[in-house]
């Protein structure tokens, strides 16, 4: 007989219909590709059939046996490879103008031993005299879960279920123990597949905390930088104090301590006249003093934080020409006019902190009138806009040179221009420093001969 009709595999897919989730569930259990031969084949002819597909050849020759020239290693190892290669046949019986009908198998166990034997059987004996039957078969498309696969197994005593295609063709087979494996190896894999699920989400979790402690790193480090920036420029204030404040409170102590001496010394031959100019004189350099004491901290308190932005609701038209008043009469002996442009010109209520503003409007009004010529005009304009407050004050004094003009808000800072006018060079770095608690910004534009014009820029909190 033809080896080619005794032992035939079939290469049948496993069927794609039916629940698509018991297929997958039960796919990996299915042993496909069985090998199918006819119930009337010889054994013999089988067991040959089989040395030769098993390639169980020594010397070059097919031997009867396997136990034929090996020694008691190579017998081993045969043994091993077959063991390893044996697989179940199902066993095929047909009838004239009908289908095949599929009545039993050969297990792996039965096949190794008789292909290990020194002698075969006699060719008169069938497959069918050493089959076990087959009980239970099922359609691929209707193959049930794991579950009732054990169920199966345990209640009907088999030790086999054939798989069949809708043509009724056997596609493979479903084993205890192929199913145990796959049962195993869908437990391993589901086990895997949790526990790469719990790595990712701890990678994941552990990610976003490196970002966040990063995070918070970065803005620890600038947190510092600035603290460190401030402290240094703190710093650097305290030592310009101490040397600006030495050098500017010598000359008004000096003035004081010469005419007090001479007061005390020379009072009763001096006439009353001599005695209120140097009373005067004192009086003089005693407010400049204090107010370059009062400017002093006020500069120290802005750099330190001392002082806090507390917004209140104000009525910026009326508050702006009440403090133009207050300027005019606290420098009665100049003849400059101060004017009031407001838009829109009706009440303007704005929410501001009332004594930063009055720090800034003093300090730039105070400059823009110490530094202008008689009978001048200096211009105050405020625009209310929906998100800002603009101030401008415009004059008409002597102008600052441009190459002045970057160091102007710096603490103590005064040109070569004006040294023969009194003045700290602190109001420009006080209004700053408001300005900035504000939240807003500064600018001064500036020609010599001229004029300046400060812009105060701050935000319109409703």
């Amino acid at each position: 007989m033809n080896a080619k009709a005794i032992i035939q595999p079939a290469t049948y897919p496993l069927s794609s219909k039916g629940p698509a989730n018991q297929q997958c569930l039960i796919r990996g259990a299915i042993v496909s590709d069985p090998i199918v031969v006819k119930s009337s084949a010889s054994l013999s002819d089988i067991l040959n059939r089989l040395r030769q597909i098993y390639h169980c050849e020594t010397n070059g020759r097919e031997t009867d046996g396997l136990a034929d020239s090996l020694t008691p290693q190579n017998r081993l190892r045969q043994r091993q490879q077959l063991r390893s290669q044996a697989s179940h046949i199902i066993v095929s019986q047909t009838h004239s103008h009908q289908p095949p009908s599929w009545i039993g198998y050969l297990t792996p166990q039965f096949i190794l031993n008789r292909l290990c034997k020194t002698s075969l059987d006699s060719g008169t004996l069938t497959v069918k005299d050493f089959m076990q039957p087959i009980s239970v078969t099922i359609s691929a498309a209707a193959c049930p879960a794991p579950p009732r696969l054990l169920e199966i197994f345990q209640t009907q005593a088999t030790a086999l279920i054939l798989i069949l295609d809708q043509e009724q063709t056997p596609i493979g087979f479903i084993t205890p123990d192929s199913l145990k494996t796959h049962l195993d190896l869908q437990h391993l894999y589901t086990t895997i597949h949790q526990l790469q699920t719990n790595l990712d989400l701890v990678t994941q979790q552990q990610q976003q905390q490196e970002e966040q402690h990063r995070i918070q790193l970065e803005s620890l480090d600038t947190r510092i930088k600035i603290a460190l920036g401030k402290e240094e420029e703190l710093n650097t204030f305290q030592n310009q104090f101490i040397a600006h404040a030495a050098h500017e409170f010598r000359t008004p102590l000096a003035v004081i301590a010469s005419s007090a001496g001479i007061l005390k010394d020379f009072g009763d031959r001096l006439d009353a006249a001599k005695k209120r100019t140097h009373l005067q004189r004192i009086q003089t350099y005693v407010n400049q003093t204090t107010q370059m004491l009062d400017q002093l901290l006020q500069v120290e308190q802005t750099l330190s934080q001392q002082i806090s932005c507390e917004l209140q609701s104000l009525d910026l038209s009326d508050w702006c020409h009440r403090l133009i008043d207050e300027l005019k009469i606290a420098t009665p002996e100049r003849h400059i006019t101060v004017s009031v442009d407001i838009v829109p010109p009706a009440a303007a209520w704005v929410n501001v902190d009332e004594n930063l503003l009055r720090q800034i409007l003093c300090n730039i009004l105070s400059n823009a009138i110490k530094y202008s010529q008689e009978n001048s005009i200096i211009q105050l304009s405020l625009q209310i806009r929906e998100d800002v407050v603009v101030f401008k004050i415009q004059d008409e004094g002597m102008g600052i040179a441009e190459s002045d003009q970057p160091f102007v808000f710096q603490p103590f800072y005064r040109s070569d221009d004006v040294s023969q006018i009194t003045g700290t060079g602190l109001g420009l770095t006080i209004a700053k420093n408001c300005v900035t608690l504000h939240g807003g910004y500064i600018s001064i534009s500036s020609q010599p001969g001229q004029g300046s014009c400060v812009e105060i820029v701050i935000p319109n909190t409703q």
